[in-house]
């Protein structure tokens, strides 16, 4: 499993909030809310992609102030999903490898932040990944 990690991490609601609540208006940063408030955040990509796939999205998070070391993208080794998910295949994972996966990028940000909890988003095969 990759945990592809250029000090990625961290998106929810307090982010969110601070973004439309009006920082422009003299609140909070969307820094200030994302240190204070935000679990680090595992993104989980699709069949057959690659941790990349999140690329465009992690900048966005840093531009708006979520911390990198709080940005976290799963590169699943053998993305593509089986065929049949009860026969091997090469180069293909199971339902239950690449939630394996899953859970340990989870465990890889939780110790890296000192976290309780992290946020998942998903894509595609990746969120029957994460709810698995």
């Amino acid at each position: 499993m990759g945990l592809w990690k250029s000090g990625h991490g961290r998106i929810a609601k307090a982010v969110l909030a601070a973004a439309v609540t009006g920082i422009a208006a003299g609140g909070p940063t969307v820094a200030a809310a994302a240190n204070d408030a935000v679990p680090p955040i595992v993104f989980v990509h699709g069949d057959s992609d690659s941790a990349s796939f999140w690329m465009p999205v992690l900048w966005r998070f840093e531009t708006n102030g979520v911390p990198a070391s709080h940005l976290f993208a799963v590169d699943i080794d053998h993305p593509a999903a089986r065929l049949d998910d009860r026969i091997a295949q090469d180069n293909r994972s199971s339902t239950q490898d690449a939630a394996r996966e899953v859970a340990d990028a989870v465990d890889q940000a939780l110790a890296a932040t000192d976290a309780d909890q992290v946020a998942i988003v998903a894509h595609s095969r990746g969120c029957q990944t994460a709810r698995n």
